[in-house]
């Protein structure tokens, strides 16, 4: 088997192959790790995009090999005033923590207001909130990040499957599936440790959750062969190139319906 030349799994010069050639070295990939090439793929966002291939390994996991780069990760929050990178709503959320006496002497939404631009012209306040996401955010820098085979979709942890035969044999689970489906149902969840929930084809599964610890999973997925990736990796692949906050700019829509985020009023 020809070797692969090593400058070809990174960027600039992966990105410069000609289809076929990226072709021919993506099937190469697969032989050296014992991969099927189940296609081939354009993945793209931000007005990038890479063609690559989507692989399946022995026990039946999808993975998509992404090219290495020399890319800028973090956010720069230096000599950059507030006002500059969120707007008016979302400076106010930010705000409101510091708000001081504001259920004891604050009546109605204009006495807030009032009090949020208060709290923002304090250099202290200012300073905790630019502090806050010094923090919680990588210092802007370039990194290095080499070719990875990344899984495609990602796996429940803590999840373990119920048998089919034991699921037909739990009378009471029966009942709650039948139940559900006469609502129109496809999900039941017993005092969150149990999950039964149907598929498209209409066939009712279960799966009961074990707690374990970040150790304890992190040995399971060495046991399997494979790796979490770094913290430059995740924020590479989480990313995708993107420069801001979020997707979609810095400051969030209060007015989006987001998965698994709830806002909690009083």
């Amino acid at each position: 088997m020809r070797s692969i030349p090593i400058k070809k799994l990174y960027n600039p010069q992966y990105d410069l192959l000609s289809i076929s050639d990226k072709e021919e070295l993506l099937y190469q990939i697969g032989e050296i790790y014992n991969l099927e090439l189940i296609s081939f793929k354009d993945f793209a966002a931000f007005r990038q995009s890479t063609y690559t291939a989507v692989y399946r390994s022995h026990d039946g996991i999808d993975f998509v090999f992404v090219p290495g780069d020399t890319v800028t990760l973090g956010f720069d929050f230096k000599n950059k005033p507030l006002q500059d990178i969120f707007n008016d709503e979302n400076l106010a959320e930010l705000a409101y923590p510091f708000v001081e006496g504001y259920e004891d002497e604050i009546f109605s939404e204009d006495d807030v207001q009032t009090k949020i631009r208060e709290t923002l012209e304090d250099e202290e306040v200012l300073s905790n909130i630019e502090t806050y996401f010094k923090h919680n955010f990588t210092q802007e820098d370039e990194f290095v990040i080499h070719p990875l085979l990344v899984q495609k979709e990602y796996s429940e942890t803590c999840w373990t499957p119920i048998s089919d035969e034991e699921l037909r044999q739990n009378k009471e689970w029966q009942q709650m599936i039948e139940k559900a489906e006469s609502k129109g149902l496809s999900e039941i969840m017993i005092h969150n440790i149990i999950c039964l929930y149907q598929t498209d084809d209409n066939h009712w599964y279960g799966k009961l959750y074990e707690e374990t610890t970040f150790k304890k999973l992190l040995q399971n997925i060495k046991n399997h062969g494979y790796s979490l990736p770094t913290r430059r990796e995740w924020e590479y692949l989480s990313g995708k190139g993107c420069r801001t906050i979020f997707p979609w700019g810095n400051n969030i829509d209060f007015s989006m319906n987001l998965k698994h985020m709830e806002w909690m009023d009083g």
